[in-house]
């Protein structure tokens, strides 16, 4: 599980650039204002992946708050793409 999630928030950043282009042709809602957090947790999963794997308390805890903060903004929206700003 640990694994799934590190690959679905590490994989934020690809969905933005789908989202965005969705957002440019078909006008669908897009929402900057969470960018900040978004890449603070894609960059914390980044550069401790080997520690959130490996099960260390201080790199899981920031992750899992990534994961939480992008749950969130699932609800918020209503749509999974909401993960993408967080």
């Amino acid at each position: 599980m640990t694994r799934a999630g590190l690959g679905d928030l590490l994989a934020k950043h690809l969905h933005t650039v789908d989202w965005l282009a969705s957002h440019e042709l078909y006008g669908e809602q897009f929402l900057r204002r969470g960018r900040a957090t978004s890449d603070r947790a894609l960059v914390h999963a980044a550069t401790h992946a080997e520690d959130i794997i490996g099960g260390s308390l201080e790199a899981v805890s920031g992750f899992l708050a990534g994961l939480v903060e992008s749950g969130i903004a699932m609800a918020m929206i209503g749509n999974s793409r909401t993960g993408e700003w967080m």
